[in-house]
């Protein structure tokens, strides 16, 4: 980001996604110039929480946390979901990320959904908005942050 891009900025880079801690260095690549941030949250199906991030009303980046029952793999995830391209794998095996899209696999130790898995979605509707190394850098934060907030692993 050039320091032009930061000028024409003026809001302030949340510190969290979505209610989901997250540095703003990793989430200042997806948003644009603009007035006001702001966050719209859907739920299209029992088990997906979905929101959108907006920029003066302009969907900026889209993220989703969805529990699965059926023990389905990283790749059967990403395939269903826009914008994920399977270009690059993790070594180990939690992440495919592309320039647009990504998914990642949390770690609940006591999942809140038990018998669940929990994975991360991140969608990038805009072309050019990021790179993949930008969106390899979000879906790890976020997916760690995921795996230790109350929305993955239940209180005992």
């Amino acid at each position: 980001m050039s320091c032009s891009d930061e000028a024409e900025r003026e809001y302030r880079v949340p510190n969290a996604l979505c209610g989901t801690s997250v540095s703003t260095e990793l989430l200042s690549p997806f948003l644009p110039p603009g007035k006001k941030v702001s966050e719209k949250s859907l739920t299209p199906a029992d088990g997906i929480a979905r929101c959108q991030v907006l920029v003066d009303g302009e969907i900026a980046l889209v993220v989703s946390r969805e529990w699965w029952s059926d023990k389905p793999n990283l790749t059967e995830i990403a395939q269903g979901q826009a914008y994920v391209e399977l270009e690059n794998f993790s070594d180990d095996g939690r992440y495919i990320h592309s320039e647009r899209g990504a998914v990642g696999k949390a770690d609940c130790a006591r999942p809140v959904k038990p018998g669940n898995e929990l994975f991360t979605v991140v969608q990038v509707p805009e072309p050019g908005r990021a790179n993949a190394d930008a969106v390899k850098a979000l879906i790890t934060g976020y997916t760690e942050s995921m795996s230790s907030s109350d929305q993955c692993t239940r209180n005992e």
